[in-house]
C-alpha cells in the first residue's frame, strides 16, 4: 500500500488485516508501531486497549484523504457497462473477500460506507475513484431519508458511469436498506446488478457467543420489534439489532443512544422474567481488539451503555 503522509495510523490499521502483521505486533508492539510511524497518541491508545480512541484518531487522519464529491459526466459512456456490484467489507479490514477486492479495484467508480478506518484506508488505496457515502448521515434526519439519498447517489453514478461498485460494511444485504434498494432500482431500469456476500455482525455473533442458529432463532430490528408490539417467543433465542436506536427512526443528535430501552424492557417483560440474562454484543471492528460483550439482565438494560453497533441477545428461557 502506498504511503500517504499523515495517515500512519490508518495505514497501520489497514495492514493489520494480515494475520502475520498482527503476530508481529503482539510479539513487539513498540517495534511494529515504530516501523509504521504510528504517532505517539495513537500508540498510547492502542497499548491501552481503547478502540474508540483509535478509530477516532484514524478517521481524523482520513478526512483530508477523502476526495471531494466529483461532478458526474454529462453523458453516459458509450456501450454497455458492467452494471452495479454491491459488496461487503466484513466487520474489519481482514475480512474483505478476494472476489470483493477484485470488484472494488476494477470499478471505474467506487462508492463506500464503512465503519472502521482500516477498511476505508484500504478502499482508498484499491480504487482512486472512491467516494464516501458517509456525508449523507445527518443528525436528526429520518434514517430512511439517509438511505434513500445514498440510493439516489448510487443510481446517479451508475447512470453516468455504467459500471459502479458499492462497498458497505458487514454484509451488504444484512440490515442494509441501501444495497437492496439500489439493486432493485437498477434492475427495474434494465441495468445489470449483483450482490456479493460477506461477513456480517450476525456471523461474528455466532462465533463469539458460541451460538448455532440451526436450532432456531428470532432476529428482528429493535424499533420494528417495539413499534409493531411483536410477541417474543421465549423458547427460542431472540436477537434485536440496533438497540441503541430503539424507538427512534431518526439519527439521534448529540450521540444520544438507548432512550427507548425502558419501553423495550416493558415489552420483553411480557414474555421473559426480569432477571433473564441479556447480552449486549458488538462485533470487533479493529483487528487488535476483541468484541464488546456485556452480560446483564432484562431489568437492568436501561442502565447499560449502548451504541449504534449494539445488538441484544436473549438466550431461550
Amino acid at each position: 500500500m502506498d504511503k500517504i503522509s499523515n495517515t500512519a495510523l490508518a495505514d497501520f490499521l489497514a495492514v493489520l488485516g494480515d494475520p502475520a502483521e498482527q503476530t508481529r505486533f503482539r510479539a513487539d508492539p513498540h517495534a511494529a508501531m515504530a516501523a509504521h510511524g504510528v504517532p505517539a497518541l495513537a500508540r498510547a491508545a492502542l497499548l491501552a486497549g481503547m478502540p474508540e480512541w483509535v478509530e477516532s484518531l484514524a478517521f481524523a487522519e482520513l478526512e483530508a484523504l477523502r476526495p471531494p464529491v466529483p461532478a458526474l459526466p454529462l453523458a453516459p459512456p458509450a456501450g454497455p457497462g458492467r452494471g452495479l456490484t454491491v459488496v461487503g467489507t466484513g466487520m474489519d479490514v481482514g475480512q474483505l473477500t478476494h472476489t470483493a477486492r477484485l470488484a472494488i479495484a476494477a470499478a471505474p467508480k467506487l462508492l463506500y460506507s464503512v465503519a472502521d478506518p482500516g477498511s476505508e484506508r484500504l478502499l482508498l488505496a484499491l480504487n482512486p475513484n472512491a467516494e464516501s457515502l458517509q456525508g449523507h448521515y445527518r443528525e436528526g434526519a429520518p434514517r430512511i431519508d439517509i438511505y434513500n439519498a445514498m440510493v439516489a447517489r448510487i443510481m446517479a453514478c451508475l447512470r453516468a458511469h455504467g459500471d459502479v461498485c458499492v462497498a458497505l460494511y458487514g454484509h451488504p444485504g444484512v440490515f442494509a436498506h441501501a444495497g437492496h434498494a439500489a439493486i432493485a432500482q437498477a434492475r427495474a431500469e434494465g441495468l445489470p446488478a449483483r450482490m456479493l456476500p460477506a461477513v456480517s455482525s450476525l456471523d461474528s455473533l455466532w462465533a463469539d457467543l458460541g451460538v448455532d442458529p440451526a436450532s432456531g432463532c428470532v432476529i428482528q430490528e429493535a424499533t420494528d420489534f417495539l413499534t409493531r408490539n411483536r410477541a417474543a417467543v421465549a423458547d427460542l433465542p431472540l436477537i434485536l439489532l440496533q438497540i441503541g436506536a430503539t424507538g427512534d427512526r431518526r439519527l439521534p443528535p448529540g450521540g444520544k443512544r438507548g432512550q427507548g430501552l425502558p419501553l423495550l424492557v416493558a415489552l420483553l417483560r411480557q414474555s421473559h422474567p426480569a432477571t433473564h440474562p441479556a447480552i449486549i454484543y458488538e462485533a470487533a471492528t479493529l483487528p487488535l481488539f476483541g468484541p464488546r460483550i456485556i452480560t446483564t439482565s432484562i431489568a437492568a438494560l436501561p442502565q447499560a451503555a449502548v451504541t449504534d453497533r449494539s445488538t441484544l441477545f436473549l438466550p431461550a428461557v
